[in-house]
């Protein structure tokens, strides 16, 4: 409801007022920015007593904290929301100078129209009147039928309706006065130039009225309060009971997995012991080969060794043989010439 004020730029010089704190030209809709506000604050600061409305046209805030742990407490004011209305704010000044006066004065009077309890309706001149346009001059507004709304933002009274520059207050009944209702707030715009604004509605969460309980009541919710323990404390031990079994079961399957492996190693370890004597047989059979091979070839040798010594000496004894008989041969010669 606070952020209706944004469409004061579709509504020309209509001005919407929905009550609480930071009137003004989009006072409202600067209220709820920082990180924390009073719960049903308006336009910064709403839901308070007459003592706690601002004077001046900014927001302000309520912020209550109880913490045992200060050194972990940090509050921040989150001013990014805050910023972009100041800029259409802004915006909206430098296109219509003396805009945001013309919104204060038109709050003030509202918020005195409201405090001296006139009747259902006044004058739109009474509230409006310095409400024309800069550019057009003054407009004509007509009063439409005025309807009163409740609304669960205060705690004090109903905020009432503004149908085209006719403010009508609400009356104080027993229904819409005290903190909490339980009857929703709703808002609606009938100018012609909300059809721009999509048909904006906004209806808040119905509260029931606050009451003391009966000794059956209280009975009741503490049998109520003892079965949803009763309940819990069963699906406690039920989810600690699958926790178990789920443990077991997972040591069980780790134990199987590590017995499996315990087995392969084991076979492993036998087929290694396998091969090793296989290896170790063929090794001595090719030793053995080999060690038989080499004792061949060193008999071939010594055999050919021999024989070529055999040989070398069946020749040299031919040759001492030959040339023993040349010898021989040419003695007989020298002996035959001198006879």
């Amino acid at each position: 409801l606070r952020e209706l004020y944004l469409l004061d730029a579709a509504l020309d010089d209509v001005f919407v007022f929905l009550g609480g704190g930071g009137g003004g030209s989009g006072g409202g809709a600067a209220g709820g920015n920082g990180s924390a506000a009073s719960n049903g604050g308006g336009g910064g600061g709403g839901g308070g007593g007459g003592d706690d409305r601002p004077v001046s046209n900014e927001p302000s805030w309520k912020l209550r904290i109880v913490s045992t742990d200060t050194a972990s407490l940090s509050v921040a004011r989150d001013t990014e929301k805050e910023d972009r209305y100041r800029a259409i704010k802004d915006s909206w000044e430098a296109a219509q100078p003396g805009r945001a006066a013309r919104g204060r004065e038109a709050r003030d009077g509202y918020l005195k129209l409201v405090e001296s309890g006139a009747g259902r309706s006044a004058p739109a001149s009474a509230v409006a009147g310095t409400s024309s346009s800069s550019s057009s001059g003054p407009k004509p507004m007509t009063a439409g039928a005025p309807t009163a709304r409740s609304s669960v933002f205060s705690p004090d009274s109903a905020r009432p309706s503004v149908s085209r520059g006719v403010f009508t207050p609400a009356a104080a009944t027993d229904e819409n006065v005290g903190r909490t209702t339980s009857r929703a707030s709703t808002v609606q715009l009938s100018t012609p130039g909300a059809a721009g604004a999509r048909g904006l509605l906004h209806t808040a969460p119905a509260v029931g009225v606050p009451r003391v309980l009966t000794a059956e009541e209280i009975e009741a919710r503490a049998l109520e309060r003892e079965r949803r323990m009763a309940e819990h404390e069963r699906v406690h031990d039920s989810v600690r009971r699958a926790r178990a079994e789920d443990r077991e079961r997972r040591f069980a399957i780790k134990q199987h997995q590590a017995d499996r492996v315990e087995e392969k190693n084991r076979e492993v370890d036998g087929w290694k012991e396998v091969d090793t004597g296989r290896r170790d047989l063929y090794r001595m059979r090719v030793m053995r080969e080999i060690e038989e091979a080499q004792a061949r070839a060193l008999r071939a040798a010594m055999e050919a060794a021999a024989r070529a010594a055999e040989t070398a000496a069946e020749l040299g004894a031919a040759e001492e043989a030959a040339a023993a008989a040349a010898v021989a041969d040419r003695m007989k010669k020298k002996v035959g010439k001198v006879r």
